[in-house]
């Protein structure tokens, strides 16, 4: 593993499974075969990326299961978040201009051009 890669006691990596730092995953998770982690990425204690998932700029909370054929990216999934299978966070706004978020009446600025999904 490279030295921007942290995994946590307990955490089962299966062979086969990519991950590219920067990537904090936490304590007793599971990593499946086919699993691609492509950094910026934090996995929390717990949680599951399951086989031909991809995760790329996310912060995922404890707990969360991503088990097969998804791909989460520039998302936050919140604790105990669980996936179907085939699940995509589209994270490119179709006409490429800037992600903003409303906010009561007013647009807030992100300076992003990728932000996938917050699930709760």
């Amino acid at each position: 593993m490279a030295e921007d890669v942290v995994i946590g006691e307990g955490t089962v990596v299966e062979h086969g499974a990519m991950i590219k730092g920067p990537a904090f995953i936490g304590r007793n998770c599971e990593i499946r075969k086919g699993a691609y982690l492509r950094g910026n990425i934090i996995v929390g204690d717990g949680s599951l990326i399951g086989n031909s998932c991809e995760v790329k700029g996310s912060i995922i909370f404890e707990k969360c299961q991503i088990p097969h054929f998804n791909y989460v990216g520039d998302s936050i999934l919140d604790k105990r978040v669980h996936l179907a299978a085939g699940v995509i966070t589209s994270n490119l706004k179709l006409d490429c201009t800037e992600v903003k978020v409303k906010f009561g009446r007013k647009s807030l600025k992100t300076n992003l051009l990728k932000f996938g999904a917050i699930l709760g």
